[in-house]
């Protein structure tokens, strides 16, 4: 540390650094230069404007484990307001630059030739840097090497200024005069997929952009990932490049600060200072961080940065459309409490319709400024980026979500009304680009500039009545908002799901009752034999045929039953006498009977099979035909039968049964009934094995409860990007189109 007096006043003048060549006396405000050990005066610096920076010539803070002081400071104006610029001195002799605007900080260290850099956060090498006039917002530019990670070292430009020098204090490491023109260009890094979103709480020269984070977002308490920012300053030539990174004012644990700056406590109370309206006489008041206030009685446009506060621009007409939340109200969001300063409407005209939508600006000392947007009843909760989402034109990313484009307007303020703390004008217009992966909006303001990125939750507007403590309630919604959570997203997943654990169950508990089941043993088996007979065999006469009858139930052999019936001529049938079979136990449920019939060519039976409950006498009948028959034609050959079937009697009381059988037998050709020709019935009998067919209705309630909720899903996303530029083409939107259509 060297010290010298002030040639113009005789006050000592202390530098700490090495590298400062550069000061301003505190007392006569005299610029002086460092030659050597001696100062030599060049001239009169003018005076710094009154801001609401909390920092001041002094200050100490830490960075990335890294002590500093604050030693000079350069304050420069632009078209939209005033910042800082802090030379910092670190305890290891470096220097770097730290800029505070609406409450975000960057830090930043030149790099170049010789320059000192701290480890991990600068790039290896600088491009040729382009010319100002070449620069255009949007551009990307890229510092040192990726090492394969793609966008980590890219920069997108997001704001290009001319401007002025309005003063400087402190020691410096160049000179600088007052109303010097400085170009300048700010780049913020581009965002990786796998990166977490940090709220910024404000944006550097730019007017406020919005959202990061949901309502009540806290963390600007807590240090973030490395979040890349540089700024090019073309005053220099060649000009100087400066590569860091943004973050919150806690992040830098800041001290001895400007007395009475509680910032960035929730309980600072911030000077204000109150004026009649130069339109219309109206009073008004405004805070120190404040750069323009609109008057809510005439629309008048003030700029606070002199005494004489002077006016803008004058609004046509009274102010048309009055705020739903009146300017002043206070509520908690999280655990943040933020103050209603500002109101503007902003409008888009598409296909010759005009649409409007509200923005209320909210301050909370301690988190920054945010936004509350409303649109057809539809609220979100906004705050801004500090980094440039990755991805392309159609879709961006950020924290590993993916953004869908919903629709790109230009944006014209059409009515203001409260405080700002940047220059806003009603007319100013912007390129806006949303972005959207609900409950969450990425929107992108863009002008020839400056562009700017915000991220917006959504919010119910009964939440938002509920915070702030208003009376009555919030504008009915209209529509689908363009972020708003369906409400059949989550539904639709749990139906998923419930579909799919009931179909496990439907076939664990089908495939469970055919193993556990099946009923064991046969209940009985019966055979029947039809034996064509002679004369004799039948005792004379005609020609008959004799049936046997052989069974057992519950493996006890019963006796054979034979009965003889004459045969009737060929081509006729014959009708045998009722044969009865043992008497069998079932307890109850579904009885399974099987038959299966062995036939010669060109002959058929059929039976009437009766199950007689022998305790009640109750009949159940069913009847079946079994055949099998062959020919030719001119088409060939051909045969078709049918020899075994299936009968299940359902819903059988428990008791002891046997079963009637009525045969009647036929053949289609002369001597089908010759001696040496016999045909046989088996029937077996069981208790009945689970059907497939209460499974499959099932399981088709199930698909139907699957596809409606589908159905009901997409037909919600149908409705949101119905209002979007890219409308979702599906078989829902066309059935929707055809219905719109014949109504």
């Amino acid at each position: 540390m060297k010290s010298a007096l002030c040639p113009s006043c005789g006050a000592p003048v202390v530098f700490r650094s090495a590298a400062s060549v550069f000061a301003v006396c505190e007392y006569c405000k005299s610029t002086l230069v460092r030659e050597d050990d001696m100062l030599k005066r060049i001239g009169r610096m003018a005076e710094l404007l009154e801001d609401n920076s909390p920092l001041q010539i002094g200050s100490e803070g830490r960075y990335r484990g890294r002590n500093f002081t604050l030693v000079g400071r350069i304050q420069l104006k632009y078209e939209a307001g005033v910042w800082n610029e802090w030379y910092a001195l670190f305890d290891d002799g470096s220097d770097g630059w730290l800029s505070d605007a609406s409450g975000e900080m960057t830090m930043t260290f030149k790099v170049g030739a010789g320059e000192k850099t701290p480890p991990g956060s600068l790039p290896d090498f600088l491009p040729a840097v382009p010319p100002f006039a070449d620069l255009q917002v949007g551009q990307e530019i890229r510092f040192g090497k990726t090492d394969g990670k793609g966008a980590k070292n890219f920069f997108v430009v997001t704001n290009l200024e001319r401007a002025l020098v309005v003063a400087a204090a402190g020691e410096l490491p160049h000179g600088v005069t007052s109303g010097y023109e400085a170009p300048v260009a700010d780049l913020r890094g581009r965002a990786e997929q796998n990166e977490t979103p940090v709220a910024a709480g404000g944006a550097r020269k730019n007017k406020p952009r919005k959202d990061e984070t949901q309502a009540g977002d806290t963390s600007a308490d807590v240090v973030p990932d490395f979040v890349p920012f540089a700024s090019i300053d073309y005053s220099d030539t060649p000009p100087s490049v400066f590569v860091g990174e943004s973050l919150p004012f806690a992040a830098l644990k800041l001290s001895r600060l400007k007395e009475g700056a509680a910032f960035p406590e929730a309980d600072q109370r911030l000077k204000v200072r109150a004026f009649q309206c130069p339109g219309c006489g109206a009073p008004l008041s405004m805070r120190e961080e404040i750069v323009t206030v609109a008057c809510a009685g005439c629309g008048t446009v003030i700029d606070s940065e002199n005494e004489t506060l002077k006016a803008l621009k004058k609004a046509r007409g009274e102010i048309s459309v009055p705020p739903d939340i009146p300017l002043g109200s206070k509520g908690r969001f999280g655990n943040d409490e933020y103050e209603v300063i500002g109101f503007l409407v902003q409008e888009t005209k598409v296909d010759g319709m005009t649409y409007w939508w509200r923005e209320y600006l909210l301050h909370c000392p301690r988190a920054g400024f945010r936004w509350l947007t409303e649109y057809d009843g539809h609220w979100n909760f906004v705050a801004p980026l500090s980094r440039v989402p990755g991805g392309e034109t159609s879709r961006k990313t950020l924290g590993g979500v993916e953004y869908a484009l919903f629709q790109t307007t230009t944006a014209r303020i059409a009515q203001v009304m409260g405080e700002f703390y940047w220059r806003v004008r009603q007319g100013d217009e912007s390129t806006a680009e949303d972005y959207v992966a609900p409950p969450y909006v990425l929107s992108c303001e863009r002008t020839d500039k400056e562009i700017t990125w915000s991220r917006g939750a959504y919010i119910e507007g009964g939440e938002v009545w509920r915070a702030l403590g208003l009376k009555g309630s919030p504008p009915a919604k209209k529509g689908v908002g363009a972020n708003q959570p369906s409400p059949y997203a989550t539904q639709t997943t749990k139906v998923y799901l419930l579909c799919l654990v009931l179909a496990a169950l439907a076939i664990a508990v089908q495939f469970g009752l055919k193993v556990f089941d099946r009923g064991g043993a046969r209940l009985l088996v019966h055979d029947m034999k039809f034996i064509p007979a002679t004369r004799e065999e039948a005792g004379g006469g005609a020609p008959t045929a004799i049936i046997t009858s052989a069974g057992f139930a519950e493996s006890s052999p019963q006796p054979l039953d034979r009965a003889y019936v004459a045969a009737p001529a060929a081509g006729s049938k014959l009708s045998f006498t009722t044969l009865r079979t043992p008497v069998f136990h079932f307890g109850g449920g579904h009885l399974l009977v099987r038959d299966r019939a062995t036939i010669d060519d060109n002959r058929w039976f059929g039976f009437d099979l009766t199950l007689v409950n022998r305790e009640t006498g109750k009949e159940i009948q069913s009847y079946r035909e079994l055949y099998r028959a062959s020919g030719s034609d001119s088409d060939g050959p051909w045969s078709e039968y049918k020899t075994n079937d299936e009968i299940v009697f359902r819903s059988i009381d428990a008791g002891d049964y046997y079963f009637l059988v009525d045969a009647e037998s036929g053949a289609d050709t002369a001597g089908a009934f010759s001696k040496g020709r016999e045909d046989s019935l088996n029937l077996q009998v069981f208790p009945a094995e689970p059907g497939w067919g209460n499974w499959w209705l099932f399981n088709g309630f199930l698909g139907a409860m699957f596809l409606f909720a589908g159905w009901r899903r997409e037909a919600f996303e149908v409705r949101r990007w119905s209002e979007s530029d890219h409308p979702r083409v599906s078989l829902v939107s066309i059935l929707q189109n055809m219905t719109d259509n014949e109504e």
